[in-house]
Order: structure tokens, then sequence, then C-alpha cells
């Protein structure tokens, strides 16, 4: 027999052959499968047979849904919260009940273990939003723009519905009625990782320690100008002045040092801030009124004004050279003239 004979023989005896029947495992109904892979009669068996079981959180029964997360049957959800005198609409909330209970009174059943315990739940405030980029605070009821608001990913266009003048006034207040708890929690917590919290507080400090000593600078000359009772300004620092006025000295012209101090050995060259007049002598702590000096020159100048500072200058250069000292005022030299 040929080769051709042979396979022409297989095919009549594979139509001899009855079609090999399958049980459908969703309806139990025997089928001739298309196909060695197929187990359902029809597609409706198949998406039922897919679909996964879930347990009631009512009624604990089991159930099929083709939802993902859902956790209450059909005939639950159109029941009334387990709790007496409860006035929710089951139809008309997205939330599922837990336990049979709705939200606010499974939160009371967790905590106080009585679902009627514990004080009056709070009515909550929808933010209001207006068409001019406003919105109507939940608190105080003051339309604010959305910049007033602090960012929430959970919130309405990614904003709290309070402003943030009520939430800081609702922190304040609540920080200052549990003060001593919070203190005593915090002392705890220290206590408990002391070394954690201190190697982090070095790993800071060493990482912001330019800015923090520069902080440290400006505060340390704001606190001098309020013991004068004089005005200032804030930012005032070595930093700030180098950008605005550079590196030479405002007296002597030499080039300043701006590398911090170790150990305490200071160089003469190192700069300061001085203050053209003096804080002790009705000078004002702005940027008007500040410069940058050396070291030597601001020992030198001490609480003298920028003429007197001057005139100290050429005196010292006379007794040096040995020759009187020079006034380069014009004003004087025409006094002593008509004198």
């Amino acid at each position: 027999m040929g080769p051709h004979r042979a396979s022409v023989w297989g095919v009549r005896m594979a139509e001899m052959k009855p079609p090999r029947k399958v049980t459908c495992p969703s309806c139990s109904s025997d089928f001739a499968p298309n196909s060695s892979s197929s187990k359902w009669c029809s597609s409706e068996c198949r998406l039922k047979s897919k679909r996964k079981g879930f347990t009631c959180s009512r009624c604990f029964q089991q159930f099929s849904s083709d939802t993902k997360g859902r956790k209450v049957c059909d005939s639950c959800k159109t029941q009334a919260c387990l709790a007496p005198g409860c006035s929710l609409d089951p139809s008309k909330t997205t939330v599922p009940f837990t336990k049979g209970y709705c939200n606010p009174h499974y939160l009371r059943l967790m905590s106080h273990g009585d679902p009627l315990k514990g004080g009056k739940s709070p009515n909550v405030r929808k933010a209001i939003d207006h068409s001019d980029g406003t919105r109507t605070c939940s608190k105080c009821q003051k339309r604010k723009l959305l910049a007033d608001y602090y960012q929430d990913q959970n919130g309405s266009k990614g904003r709290r519905a309070s402003c943030k003048a009520c939430v800081n006034n609702k922190m304040r207040t609540y920080y200052l009625d549990n003060v001593e708890e919070k203190k005593s929690k915090t002392r705890e917590i220290r206590r408990k990782n002391l070394y954690k919290i201190r190697a982090r507080d070095m790993l800071r400090y060493e990482a912001q320690k330019d800015k923090r000593l520069a902080l440290v600078e400006s505060q340390v000359h704001i606190r001098r100008a309020r013991r004068n009772q004089a005005p200032f300004d804030n930012g005032i620092t070595r930093i700030a002045l180098r950008k605005l006025q550079g590196d030479l000295c405002a007296y002597c012209g030499v080039s300043l040092n701006f590398v911090r101090a170790r150990g305490r050995v200071f160089s003469g060259t190192d700069a300061t801030i001085e203050h053209r007049l003096p804080l002790s002598r009705g000078g004002r702590h702005t940027w008007d009124n500040v410069v940058l000096a050396c070291r030597d020159c601001n020992l030198s100048k001490g609480q003298k004004t920028e003429a007197e500072f001057e005139k100290y200058q050429l005196e010292l250069l006379a007794a040096q050279s040995g020759q009187p000292p020079v006034d380069r005022n014009p004003s004087n030299e025409s006094r002593t003239e008509q004198a």
C-alpha cells in the first residue's frame, strides 16, 4: 500500500469514528468540542465559570460577580444599616457597608464596641468651586484662591476643602490642648531611638552646615539690632553681600577670605559684616548701611563713623612715617583760610 492510499485510509477511519463528547463544567451538559482545548459549551458558560466567588460582608453568603473588590451581594445592598436610628440610604451611597454597618457606625463599633457610642458624627461640608478659579472654604465660608489651600491628592482639584488659615488654626488649637501629651510622646520616642536620632541630626547638620551657619550669623546681627532698637532687614549674610559687593574690603581693598575658620583660628583678612554707621550710634542693620570688611579693619573701626575711621587711619599713617597728618576734607581747608 502506497503512502497516498494510507493517508486516504486514515481520513476515512477518522470520519467513521464517533465525535468525542465533553461535559461542560458550568452547565453540566455534554457537547462535542471543536478543538482539544475546548472545555465549555458556549462563551456564556465560560464567563460564568471565570467569575470569582465572594463572601458578602453582611450575610456572609457566597456570591459571584464580575466586579473586582465587591464585598456586598445584591440582596444585601438594598438593606439599611444595622444600627438603630441610622438615616443613611444604602441605595444612594457608593461605599459598601462593613458587617452590616455604615462607615460611621462601623468606626464607632471598632472604637467603642458599640455602634451607638461615641460623639455625634461631624457634618462634613464639601468644597464649593467657582468659575473664576476661587473656592469657598468649608470652615470660614470665605472665597479664596486655590493657592490658599494645601495640596491633597484625594481632594477636589488636588486641594483641601479648608483653607490654609483654618487648617493652621485647627492644628495650633489641637497642639495647645494636647501639648503635654505631645511632649511626653516626643520624649519617649527620643529616649527609645536616641542614637538613631543623633546620627540623623549629625548627617543633616553636615549636609546643611553652610546654610545653618549663615542663618546663625544673620540672627546674631538681628538680635544686636533689636537690642539697640534699630530697624533691620532679613537675609543679610556674608554670602549675600559677596554677590553684591565683591571680594574686596570696603576700607583697605584687601582680598577677603570667605573660608570658615577652624578651631577658632582667625585671620586678619577674614570677611566680616561692618556697619557704616554703628548700631550703638543710631545706625540700622539694613542693606544700605552694611559693607564687607576684613577683620583687621572691623576691629580698628570699632564704634567710629566712616569719617572718624578715615581720620584715624591718616593719623596712624602719619605717626608711622613721622609726618603731620594731611586733612583730605576740602571744607576744613576753606575754614582755616577764612580764619
